[in-house]
């Protein structure tokens, strides 16, 4: 799981938050693509990083790709915070703190677009 993360001032800039959302819409397309053709997708990734086709080939199926919002995903990040905290060594924020700092409206905004490109 992977997330990405911006400020209140940036989400308010209007070009800023267009380029965020656009980022996000590409995400989504990229996920996608990967997804509907996975031979293209490990080919290039086998010549970008040296590893063998086989393997990648091997271990795509721990892969997803889903560029989606979990239903999980405060659930995890009050796990992460529990360990944040530690790290840090303070008290971790509760659950409703956290909860604040979720914020759908970018993802949402992108699925909203048409996809940027077309499919190969």
């Amino acid at each position: 799981m992977f997330n990405f993360n911006t400020t209140a001032e940036n989400l308010a800039d209007p070009a800023m938050r267009s380029r965020i959302v656009l980022m996000t819409r590409a995400i989504i397309d990229a996920a996608a693509e990967l997804r509907g053709d996975p031979d293209r997708a490990q080919r290039l990734l086998s010549e970008a990083s040296g590893f063998a086709l086989e393997d990648i080939r091997k271990s795509w199926k721990h892969h997803a790709f889903t560029a989606a919002l979990p239903d999980d995903m405060l659930d995890v990040l009050v796990e992460q915070e529990i360990w944040l905290a530690q790290q840090e060594n303070r008290q971790p924020r509760g659950r409703e703190e956290l909860a604040r700092l979720i914020d759908t409206s970018v993802y949402e905004e992108a699925m909203a677009l048409e996809p940027l490109r077309p499919r190969r």
